[in-house]
């Protein structure tokens, strides 16, 4: 591995720990390997605004009934790297709480860019906290319905938010599910 790719690793490691998704033993090597960076303070700071901007909303009962049925049926992801292709089944990740009433599964992370590819499970009623954009940011609405700045979308509908953009009204009445491409940077307005 040379140097770039170890930086790319390091990079990648660093997103993934701040968003919580590292196993105990892969957080804790993580941990002795990097004494925390200001690139991960970074990452911890905008995850733990994302909990800090939400109103807790009780999901319904049949929604925990699912999310622990695919828990039952996880296993790890995995990246074919050298051949330049990444597969993720659907049975495949792990949905990680960032605020109540939303999680994401993380399908890629691009050290370079700095940009994750995630879907995001918003629960009936949720909402997410004001925010400016420190990048790009495009949703894909894949089920249920939602509201961007007073916009409603559902099912198939496309919203992108430029560099710099704020979104002070962001929520789900009904839930939804997003496919998301964006930088987990925002800058938090609260």
């Amino acid at each position: 591995m040379n140097d770039d790719e170890r930086l790319a690793d390091i990079q990648e490691q660093a997103a993934l720990y701040a968003l919580g998704i590292l196993d105990p033993d892969e957080g804790a090597a993580f941990e002795r390997c990097l004494k925390v960076s200001a690139e991960l303070k970074a990452f911890q700071a905008v995850v733990g605004e994302f909990a800090r901007s939400v109103q807790p909303v009780q999901p319904p009962p049949s929604l925990k009934e699912r999310l622990f049925a695919r828990i039952e049926g996880h296993t790890d992801v995995t990246f074919d790297a050298a051949g330049g292709l990444t597969f993720v089944k659907s049975s495949e990740g792990v949905w990680q709480e960032i605020a109540p009433g939303i999680s994401a599964k993380v399908l890629f992370f691009d050290p370079k860019s700095r940009r994750a590819t995630a879907l995001l499970r918003v629960a009936p009623g949720a909402r997410y906290a004001p925010h400016r954009h420190t990048e790009a940011e495009e949703f894909y609405v894949l089920e249920g319905g939602c509201r961007f700045e007073g916009r409603e979308l559902g099912p198939g509908d496309y919203h992108r938010a430029e560099t710099g953009s704020l979104h002070m009204d962001t929520s789900s009445d009904d839930g939804c599910l997003l496919l998301v491409i964006s930088s987990p940077q925002n800058e938090m307005l609260r």
